[in-house]
């Protein structure tokens, strides 16, 4: 039961309703390609080779593969990480101890700070003093006061090695897990090859890695891409809605069962307002904290981009 917590967390983010969604925007290339991918995973689990020993340890057996079992794995590895839990850490302390002293905490953006923005970009960061900011946000989260809620890249112009070629290298920050994030292969097709590290169950080499003209390095680059916002709920006889600009809308809502070993199965109920998933509070209570991540709103063909990324001639293509 100890991982009921991070359980319901990702329940509640609803990420199989977010791969569904980008596997619909899969073009017919990309789409081919997660089908035969799962046609290979299901003949293993179909096979008589041994299964991997977390089977065994957690006396369970591999369920039938789809197409957006492909997708969803990515989601788990990439969409938890990001800048919400860092916001309601700073909500919860602000609650505890006033907004005053945790601008004096955390300050913000430091001058002189060096920064990286795309090409011809400006910089326009948080407030070096939030006090305002971090006052609306005592506010808006009074009634969730009893809620509980690195990576690295860089790249050597050819101008400064010895060898006159550039240099580009990526350091991924991940910890020893079980099983390992990622998995190295050499993929070669009649029309390109690629070397580097794809994640199991993705059919693709997508960090760290290169084919015959170029390569790339991708980590996670702490970008500030999530939002939360407080929503006030109700749960009405058609089903559970949410307050927007003095108009209560309908809310998507689903249940589903988490299995608890040596104990009776946990529901959790799964609620997505227009902002994004409900990750805290209940409609019971008649609040909750939405995510909003572009990443999860809506499909994206991210999975377009990693297939073209093995294919491409040149850094313009990338």
């Amino acid at each position: 039961e100890r991982g009921l917590t991070q359980d319901r967390l990702m329940r509640r983010r609803a990420l199989k309703n977010v791969a569904k969604r980008d596997l619909e925007v899969c073009s017919p290339e990309a789409k081919a390609m997660i089908t035969a991918y799962t046609a290979g995973v299901n003949a293993f689990i179909k096979s008589d080779a041994p299964l991997p020993a977390e089977y065994k340890l957690t006396g369970t057996e591999p369920e039938p593969w789809e197409d957006w079992h492909c997708i969803l794995v990515y989601k788990v590895r990439n969409t938890a990480e990001g800048s919400f839990q860092a916001k309601l850490w700073l909500a919860k302390l602000a609650a505890e101890i006033g907004p005053y002293k945790v601008a004096a905490i955390s300050p913000g953006s430091q001058p002189g700070a060096l920064m990286t923005v795309p090409p011809g970009a400006e910089y326009s960061g948080p407030a070096l003093n939030a006090i305002e900011e971090l006052t609306r946000v005592v506010n808006a989260t009074e009634m969730l006061r009893e809620t509980d809620g690195g990576s690295n890249g860089w790249a050597i112009s050819g101008d400064r090695t010895e060898s006159g070629l550039p240099l580009v290298a990526g350091d991924s920050h991940r910890g020893l897990e079980v099983p390992n994030v990622y998995y190295q292969v050499h993929l070669k097709g009649p029309d390109f090859q690629v070397l580097g590290h794809s994640i199991p169950g993705v059919p693709m080499a997508m960090h760290f890695a290169h084919n015959d003209h170029v390569c790339w390095g991708m980590t996670h680059g702490g970008a500030d891409t999530q939002d939360l916002f407080v929503e006030q709920l109700r749960r009405t006889n058609d089903g559970v809605e949410y307050l927007f600009k003095d108009e209560w809308l309908k809310a998507a809502s689903s249940v589903e069962s988490i299995s608890v070993r040596e104990a009776t199965k946990e529901e959790v109920e799964i609620v997505e307002t227009h902002h994004g998933s409900i990750i805290s509070g209940s409609v019971d209570s008649g609040w909750g904290v939405a995510i909003s991540d572009p990443g999860s709103n809506d499909g994206t063909r991210w999975v377009d981009a990693a297939y073209g990324t093995m294919k491409s001639r040149s850094a313009d293509e990338l």
